[in-house]
């Protein structure tokens, strides 16, 4: 009986602090879940937590803002771009099979870097390209998923995200 009543006042206590922020900027909108801002040491620290799934996982971008539906998911771009000058360039096709296509608006002197990263953030591939507009990127070899493609060329970068299918 005291396990529930513990319970109960947990979860009860989860679902009030998640209400306490007017503008949810990142947080998780479920009755068993709570995003809260806390500052120790003169550092600001977001913590999440989440208690199941109760929708479909999702996302939808739209103007300036991404909305995720399901457990909590890091926001990959925000650990691997810092957001200098972008780069114009196309990328194709998306989704890819074996090879993937970057075509750069306009020449550049110098080296031009492509990392790709998982949706973990974990780089599992770099290659670098000298002067070359076009320039084809193995992807044949990597598991069928989400990854982001970061294309940099001096202070200049862009991040794409692809889909890997077999």
């Amino acid at each position: 009986m005291k396990k529930t009543i513990l319970i109960t006042l947990l979860l009860s206590s989860t679902f009030i602090f998640a209400q306490q922020s007017p503008f949810l900027v990142r947080s998780t909108t479920s009755m068993a879940g709570s995003s809260q801002n806390l500052g120790y040491g003169g550092k600001n620290f977001l913590v999440q937590q989440s208690v199941g799934q109760a929708s479909p996982a999702g996302t939808v971008f739209e103007n300036n803002f991404v909305a995720r539906q399901g457990f909590i998911q890091p926001y990959i771009l925000a650990k691997i771009s810092n957001e200098p000058d972008l780069i114009g360039l196309g990328v194709y096709p998306n989704p890819v099979i074996n090879e993937l296509y970057i075509e750069l608006d306009e020449e550049y002197v110098g080296n031009m870097y492509v990392s790709l990263y998982d949706y973990r953030g974990r780089l599992v591939a770099k290659e670098t390209y000298s002067e070359q507009r076009i320039v084809i990127f193995d992807v044949r070899y990597f598991a069928q998923g989400t990854y982001f493609l970061k294309v940099v060329i001096g202070n200049k970068q862009r991040v794409v995200q692809i889909n890997k299918q077999r």
